[in-house]
């Protein structure tokens, strides 16, 4: 009996960990899944991806489908602040990648294009989760994002 318990135990403990590493991001696993993770916007400092997996939309059928909603998860690769030929040879271009849940709202007809973006949480290029007290990033392009969003989100699933 004890030693069910302990087989039992161990492969809880197995999928706990498992559960928990799955939502750390590093820069390899933004790089290598292209087919998940896509690039949606860039910025002289940063480029963002949106993870396929989350990805969810809904249009109003008024003409011509006037108001859009999509939400998704973005990730954010941020570069260091000085970018020098050592930067490149050490490997050290990422400093941080934020995650965020996403919601954009597009009103077509009015022209008007907004994000919804609550910050989960801060890693290393790594993979390394660790705290920020502020979140100073902000989009600027979001009528550019929220068009490739847009039209990742009408690709077939799968």
């Amino acid at each position: 009996m004890m030693k069910k318990l302990f087989t039992l135990f161990s492969l809880l403990s197995l999928l706990l960990i498992g559960c928990l590493s799955v939502s750390a991001m590093d820069s390899d696993t933004l790089l290598n899944n292209s087919f998940r993770y896509r690039v949606i916007g860039t910025q002289p400092d940063d480029i963002v991806y949106v993870d396929m997996e989350t990805l969810q939309g809904m249009q109003t059928m008024d003409y011509p489908n006037s108001i859009e909603n999509v939400s998704c998860k973005l990730y954010v690769e941020k570069y260091n602040s000085t970018i020098d030929a050592m930067t490149f040879q050490n490997g050290q271009l990422i400093r941080q990648i934020n995650e965020y849940d996403a919601k954009f709202h597009a009103n077509k007809r009015e022209n008007k294009y907004e994000l919804d973006a609550k910050l989960n949480g801060v890693f290393t290029p790594q993979g390394t989760a660790y705290e920020v007290k502020l979140d100073t990033f902000s989009f600027k392009n979001i009528k550019e994002m929220f068009i490739g969003v847009h039209r990742l989100e009408k690709l077939p699933k799968g």
